[in-house]
């Protein structure tokens, strides 16, 4: 991380945070990483057009009140992978100015699953909010989010990046999609 700007919780990154495991599900279980507020812990992306923030794969693990903002340059503010993980929490989170709020997997890579999203905002998000992008992408549980001024809300299928698996939505606002609210192009369960 490049160090803090004006405030002592403001950080521009110019590359991308990678929070990664080997296979073995027993490194990197259960994390936490929990900002202040959303208003007051900021994570700005500095690096390349398309770039992403940050590769996330813990098992068991939480990420909560915390801004990401993607500077309208970062093409994903959180994508979880590449191994198979499960039982992970967002909380709290601003995700902003991005293509895709988190990306959940890769269709030539691992699944994520038993994912709760609680009380985040997903704004400006040029592709989507939330994209499930592996078959085995599961069970995303998604409660009480604001969704405003995305393309898409949430999916798991988005034109040029492949994907799959499963969402529930539940209490959740949703303003001014300019494409569709909510999208799902495989309708069944999958593992």
């Amino acid at each position: 991380v490049a160090g803090p700007l004006n405030h002592p919780q403001l950080f521009r990154i110019p590359s991308t945070l990678q929070l990664l495991r080997q296979e073995d599900p027993n490194r990197q279980h259960s994390t936490m990483i929990v900002g202040e507020h959303p208003s007051e812990t900021r994570i700005v992306w500095d690096g390349p057009q398309d770039g992403v923030m940050i590769l996330y794969n813990p098992w068991f693990s939480s990420m909560g009140r915390i801004t990401l903002d993607g500077n309208s340059r970062a093409l994903t503010a959180i994508r979880e992978g590449p191994f198979f993980s499960m039982v992970n929490e967002f909380f709290d989170l601003v995700i902003q100015d991005v293509g895709f709020g988190i990306e959940a997997g890769l269709i030539e890579t691992g699944g994520i699953a038993q994912v709760t999203v609680s009380r985040c905002k997903f704004l400006r998000c040029t592709k989507a909010g939330i994209h499930m992008r592996n078959f085995n992408s599961l069970d995303w549980w998604i409660w009480d989010c604001l969704f405003q001024d995305n393309r898409i809300g949430v999916t798991n299928q988005f034109p040029g990046f492949p994907g799959a698996g499963n969402f529930f939505v539940y209490q959740s606002v949703f303003l001014n999609s300019t494409e569709s609210d909510l999208y799902m192009a495989h309708a069944q369960f999958f593992s």
